[in-house]
């Protein structure tokens, strides 16, 4: 987990009368040493101690200030993948992004297609989706056995899930037994009002009959668009 930034820089030597003053160039790239004739170690001077606080305080505010006008103009984002292969049930992270404080509506879509080659032979466990977006990583519910509805139905009620995951049943054709292949497009819209700069994960869950024989594939475009 990443750490808070935290509130004070380590400022050191920004005074006009700090004393600094750099090693030579030499110097710094031998390091501290020991001296060959008396067998004792480098003493640090104080201004080249001063010198080299003084350096790292200034890149952590150089960096600091870049990170924070980042953030500041970040106002849409886009997160797609090439068309992908997915296991069956099983919970997916498929990326990861950084949403950036503020208020954001997010366009959601993903397609979902299969490749069968022979019947189904429990219609009870035809295939349904779960998928979005969540600040939760790796499973958020696990996966036990009975019908996909009613676990479907518990996992959109967890505390973590929000508003940001939807759940469809892949195109009738399948449902019905069918062979050849079906494509079910989800498409949905959510708000996100983020307190901090949060990490989110795209996740993805299908429930199926696992024959060994149907291909599932995945494809996800996802947009946001700062709001407030």
């Amino acid at each position: 987990m990443a750490e808070e930034r935290p509130e004070e820089l380590p400022e050191w030597g920004t005074k006009i009368e700090s004393l600094i003053k750099a090693p030579s160039l030499e110097k710094r790239k031998l390091g501290y040493s020991i001296d060959p004739t008396t067998g004792l170690a480098d003493i640090p001077s104080l201004k080249g101690e001063n010198w080299f606080r003084n350096l790292v305080y200034k890149w952590i505010k150089y960096f600091d200030e870049k990170i924070s006008n980042l953030n500041i103009s970040i106002n849409s984002l886009s997160i797609s993948d090439k068309e992908k292969q997915i296991d069956l049930n099983k919970w997916h992270d498929l990326i990861s992004f950084v949403l950036p404080k503020g208020k954001w509506i997010f366009i959601i879509s993903f397609k979902h297609s299969i490749a069968r080659d022979q019947q189904l032979n429990n219609l009870e466990q035809s295939p349904i989706f779960v998928c979005g977006i969540s600040k939760t990583s790796g499973p958020l519910s696990e996966i036990n056995s009975g019908n996909n509805i009613e676990i479907v139905k518990r996992i959109l009620s967890l505390s973590e899930v929000g508003n940001t995951l939807y759940s469809s049943y892949l195109a009738k054709e399948y449902e019905q037994g069918h062979l050849g292949s079906a494509v079910e497009n989800i498409g949905f819209s959510c708000i996100i009002d983020n307190q901090i700069d949060t990490t989110y994960y795209v996740k993805d869950l299908c429930f199926s009959y696992p024959n060994g024989l149907d291909v599932f594939k995945i494809f996800y475009q996802i947009n946001a668009i700062k709001i407030g």
